[in-house]
């Protein structure tokens, strides 16, 4: 069966009313074309007339300017942020109210400050993107706009803008992943200007961490904004070498690499390196914990052992210590050995100790400790 809607429902209901009080009294009359007509136009203007109003009665938020574009954006020199104001409109009778807005990166947050906007009044949208000081080109970021309970977004903003940086670090934060205890550490630095007219070009003058050793390479024109070489060179660069040994224990560590420059705004660069000093086989976990076990239960645990540079092939694995014994072997990849622990509680509570040791085909070993509780 046909379903009508409710606009469609009124279109019939005046439709039938013309025909009905205007045209067939109108039969025994003989109607003129002159008559036809009125009732045609009054027909036409009744259904617009109640369009526009089924229209304007639906909630309308508009934006002037929903998508803009900031080129070159200055920064000065403690700036994290900056903030544009979306001007919306709401074109309806009806009330709006904002829920909410959602981002399209964490690089964008959003105020509201009032999100009631009457009809036919003004509302405002902050937004405020932060300042990415060491990646230079374009960038975008969309805003969806939600309001009055509606499950679809009612308004769409977007801003694309570039940054007009002076002197900046690339990347801005070293991480070296896991290095080898023992092992040479290299690691690089691009320290990048960008170009500008009657602006001379600041070379790097001194670059300084404890511990390590720098190469700083002369001055490269002719980037574009992406790294790539290009015939409208917009940036200058300069490549900073760092070289020191990892002597360090295992675990996390970190230092802090100073670049002195001769701009005036950005004197001085500071770059985070970032490591975990691992040995070159050992356990992940080094212990095995089974936790908490009641009496004659039983428990399943896995640690593997990990070759940071080479292959890994093992020639013998034991397990000792009472209630403890080896249940599985398997090789995940390369230089990743899986080894699953199977725990007996027993009886008797108390805290069972024991050892799972492996010798590596090319002579090494290494060892885990198990413990496990029994209440």
């Amino acid at each position: 069966m046909y379903h009508f809607t409710p606009f469609k429902q009124r279109v019939f209901y005046r439709c039938s009313w013309v025909v009905s009080h205007l045209i067939l009294p109108q039969r025994s009359m003989k109607l003129s074309v002159k008559v036809g007509v009125k009732v045609l136009v009054a027909a036409l203007l009744s259904l617009a007339a109640g369009g526009g109003v089924w229209y304007a009665c639906q909630p309308r938020l508009v934006c002037a300017a929903p998508s803009v574009v900031r080129e070159s954006i200055r920064i000065k020199k403690d700036q994290t942020f900056f903030e544009h104001a979306y001007v919306l409109r709401n074109k309806s009778f009806r009330t709006i109210t904002i829920d909410g807005v959602k981002s399209s990166c964490t690089c964008q947050s959003v105020e509201i400050p009032a999100p009631v906007i009457p009809p036919f009044g003004k509302g405002v949208i902050i937004a405020r993107f932060d300042v990415a000081r060491n990646s230079a080109g374009m960038r975008s970021a969309e805003a969806l706009v939600f309001a009055n309970k509606r499950p679809l977004p009612v308004l769409r903003l977007r801003m694309t803008y570039s940054f007009e940086l002076g002197v900046w670090a690339y990347p801005e934060l070293v991480d070296l992943r896991r290095v080898v205890i023992g092992k040479p550490v290299t690691f690089t630095i691009h320290v990048r200007q960008a170009k500008a007219e009657g602006r001379p070009a600041h070379a790097v003058r001194s670059v300084d961490a404890d511990g390590v050793s720098f190469e700083v390479h002369p001055v490269r024109e002719g980037l574009s904004t992406d790294g790539a070489a290009s015939g409208d060179a917009t940036l200058l660069e300069q490549t900073v070498v760092g070289r020191f040994s990892n002597d360090f224990e295992a675990g996390y560590h970190d230092k802090t690499v100073t670049i002195q420059t001769g701009h005036p705004d950005y004197p001085v660069l500071t770059v985070p390196v970032r490591w975990e000093s691992v040995a070159g086989l050992g356990f992940s976990p080094a212990v095995l914990h089974f936790g908490v076990m009641g009496p004659a239960s039983a428990a399943v645990r896995s640690t593997t052992l990990i070759a940071e540079s080479g292959s890994l092939g093992v020639r013998r694995a034991e397990v000792s210590g009472g209630g403890f014994r080896l249940e599985a072997r398997r090789q995940i990849v390369s230089n990743r050995v899986e080894f699953a622990i199977r725990a007996d509680a027993g009886a008797a509570p108390g805290i069972r100790r024991g050892r799972l040791e492996v010798e590596t085909e090319d002579g090494k070993s290494c060892r885990a400790e198990l413990i496990a509780i029994v209440e």
